[in-house]
């Protein structure tokens, strides 16, 4: 398993899964951010949100990056996301 330790790890996109993946990311010692393009999401103590869009600088910040399963490969976010690997 990933050491997340002390580890930035983005989630792009907010439902059900990706909150689930940053619950995880915190309970194994890591820091969860979550990035969703809607206005609405229920946020968890512990974890940094971006809502209403997606920002480079958000999404760059991170050793990893995790995607929802909605997102698609060819979105804004991932090409961010693969700019930083």
């Amino acid at each position: 398993m990933f050491d997340l330790k002390n580890k930035r790890v983005t989630i792009i996109g907010g439902a059900r899964s990706g909150l689930a993946v940053a619950d995880l990311v915190l309970r194994l010692g890591g820091t969860p951010k979550v990035s969703e393009s809607k206005e609405c999401l229920s946020v968890s103590s512990g974890i940094r949100f971006e809502t209403g869009g997606h920002t480079k600088e958000f999404i760059q910040d991170s050793e990893y990056v995790v995607l929802s399963p909605g997102v698609r490969l060819d979105s804004q976010p991932v090409q961010w996301a693969k700019e930083k690997a």
